[in-house]
């Protein structure tokens, strides 16, 4: 259960990286209007992935505090700020979706006026606090420099962002991104840990030459965000005590068997389900299905996924919103008898 606990621990933060990061990269890229379509239907997009992003935010936090309470305190404490500005994202975040209720976004409305300016603003600003608070904590816990991990964290943000709405990632775009993540794992094998660096350039490399196939590109991306937390495998960095041996770090082994083995198939279950969920993300050449043509899927409706993007046919008129489809007409009636 030593090895199977830091694990869990990664890949459960993994999943929270990559599903938040999408929400993250939207609400940017609606607010510079590079999410490549209207920026109204963009933002309506973000709280479906908000949700699912902090399923798997409030799981890493009960792990890390279930299996490594000691590390947890020692991480937090030095990361308070990186914590709180975590924090305060989440709150702009749910505050954005609030703000939606004032005004439900249009196609073709403008956001720069009215709730929806409010939302664009809040939204962005709450996405850039959480993805720089991730980016520091992560780093952190990493025991590199804050400021290697906010702008690493930031950039996968933009790149699956990109990937999920159908804009085209420039390949110097994924280059730099991924330039940023290997960054951390150079100092870190500066400092002795070769093996735990190398593992995070492989994750890297391949998550960039599978950009083609941007689930598993996604995947393997959020995944080397967040490994440098372990990369000094058998040892965790601890704030203020240099490296501790893992067996030192986590909680008793019957608390650590009980908590991986109540975790472990939780996780593959919600994950299994929110791959059902996402089964249509991930445009790319080639890609076929609802993201093909660039569309965010935002859950199951009666026919497949409903996808952002895809404006259903009676809504297509300029200023009409979810709620301002006519009725359907009635059904012709036949001759009086």
């Amino acid at each position: 259960m030593t090895a199977a606990s830091p694990a869990l621990l990664v890949a459960v933060l993994a999943a929270f990286v990559g599903l938040d990061g999408i929400g993250r990269g939207t609400a940017l890229r609606a607010v510079t209007g590079t999410a490549g379509r209207d920026r109204g239907l963009v933002l309506a997009g973000t709280g479906p992935q908000l949700l699912l992003g902090h399923v798997w935010m409030v799981a890493a936090a009960g792990l890390l505090v279930g299996l490594f309470p000691r590390w947890e305190s020692a991480v937090v404490a030095s990361a308070y700020w990186w914590v709180l500005a975590i924090a305060a994202g989440l709150v702009l975040r749910v505050a954005a979706l609030g703000v939606a209720a004032l005004g439900i976004p249009r196609p073709g409305a403008r956001t720069g006026t009215g709730p929806n300016a409010v939302r664009s603003a809040l939204a962005a600003t709450g996405a850039l606090a959480t993805a720089a608070g991730t980016g520091g904590f992560l780093a952190v816990a990493a025991g590199v420099w804050p400021v290697l991990g906010v702008p690493a964290v930031i950039g996968f943000d933009v790149v699956v962002s990109g990937w999920a709405l159908g804009v085209r990632v420039p390949m110097w775009t994924l280059a730099l991104v991924g330039a940023l993540l290997v960054v951390p794992a150079v100092v870190l094998a500066a400092g002795g840990a070769v093996l735990g660096a190398a593992v995070v350039a492989v994750l890297v490399v391949a998550g960039v030459l599978l950009a083609r196939r941007p689930v598993f590109a996604g995947t393997l991306l959020a995944t080397a965000a967040v490994a440098p937390m372990v990369a000094r495998w058998p040892d965790l960095a601890v704030p203020g005590s240099g490296t501790v041996p893992v067996a030192e770090l986590v909680t008793s082994p019957a608390g650590a068997a009980l908590v991986t083995g109540v975790a472990g198939p939780t996780f593959v279950l919600v994950l299994a389900v929110q791959i059902w969920f996402w089964r249509g993300a991930g445009p790319g050449p080639g890609s076929s299905g609802p993201a093909a043509s660039g569309a965010i899927p935002l859950g199951p409706g009666p026919s497949g996924p409903t996808s952002l993007g895809a404006v259903p046919a009676d809504a297509a008129s300029p200023g009409a919103g979810p709620l301002d489809q006519a009725p359907p007409a009635p059904a012709p009636s036949g001759p009086d008898r």
